[in-house]
């Protein structure tokens, strides 16, 4: 398995991960690398790794947005853990828990609200999506499949992450789960991070909603979207022996736009590479029209 498969069933690592995650049952012949040189610890963390083809995996993802200068602003948290599989040239399969909240930090309390909790599945042939915050919307229900096969092809066209990151600098040793990892930061190269995003706008058709096909944007507003990213950074905690990926940690700060600031950041660890996992459908799922069929309703009633 390529390490971008394992990255993009995430999907929010998609330009960033081109390594592989860890395992600590996983082996390799190849020489540990001595502490300091970041440039090999990150070529060789960002290299496939063919003997991962499973594992659990934790993701916490947050998006900060601060109002005003002085305030504390909100924040936006989505929690994702559970099983993948990720074989080689096939779609990855998951089963990952899903949990999204808003805080409100200017609040006296940090207000907090949970807007949705459930979970993402995919079975390699079908995508689903289970929903339990609400009696009135819980259920499991499946992605039209021109919509889960147009997201199959996304996953699988992942670009190289190692193009995106430039200066790296080794930061020491970390222990993470009991062992030892060597941590490297690095930029993000932010135009060719912008490149590839609009690579995959360029390939993502009509999104399966009987749109127009979404065309790639001009060099000019690419150009200008760069301009918004304030700083980039990425660090790596790759265990020194095999190369495999322990933590990936990616932070963004955007200006420029409505409001002070935006902070975005992405926390991925990973465990129990190729311990067995059990992926399974949901019993009884419903379209996903069902549900928007739902939302429509209850938005007629309070109309």
């Amino acid at each position: 398995m390529r390490a971008p498969q394992v990255a993009s069933l995430l999907a929010v690592a998609a330009t960033l991960a081109g390594g592989c995650f860890d395992d600590d049952a996983a082996t390799s012949t190849t020489a540990t690398i001595s502490s300091g040189d970041a440039e090999a610890i990150l070529q060789r963390t960002l290299s496939p790794h063919p003997e991962v083809e499973s594992g659990e995996i934790v993701l916490d993802a947050t998006v900060r947005v601060r109002q005003d200068a002085g305030a504390a602003g909100g924040l936006l948290r989505v929690a994702l853990d559970g099983p993948f599989e990720s074989p080689d040239g096939e779609v990855p399969r998951f089963a990952l828990d899903a949990t999204a909240t808003l805080t409100n930090l200017d609040a006296a309390a940090g207000e907090e609200s949970a807007p949705f909790v459930g979970s993402l599945t995919s079975t390699g042939d079908a995508g689903y999506l289970g929903y339990e915050a609400d009696r009135f919307f819980s259920g499991d229900y499946e992605l039209d499949p021109s919509l889960y096969s147009l997201l199959g092809e996304v996953l699988l066209a992942i670009p190289d992450g190692g193009s995106l990151l430039v200066d790296p600098v080794e930061q020491g040793t970390v222990e993470i789960g009991g062992t030892p990892t060597a941590h490297v930061g690095a930029d993000l190269n932010v135009d060719a991070a912008a490149a590839a995003l609009n690579e995959l706008l360029a390939g993502s058709g009509d999104l399966g909603l009987g749109i127009d096909p979404v065309a790639s944007l001009p060099p000019s507003t690419v150009t200008a979207l760069a301009s918004l990213v304030d700083s980039g950074r990425v660090d790596l905690y790759s265990d020194p022996e095999t190369g495999l990926l322990r933590r990936l940690v990616v932070s963004v700060d955007v200006s420029g736009v409505s409001v002070e600031q935006v902070n975005l950041e992405l926390d991925a660890q990973t465990s129990q590479l190729n311990a067995p996992q059990e992926i399974e459908a949901p019993e009884d799922p419903e379209p996903l029209a069902r549900l928007l069929q739902k939302y429509m309703r209850l938005l007629g009633a309070l109309g």
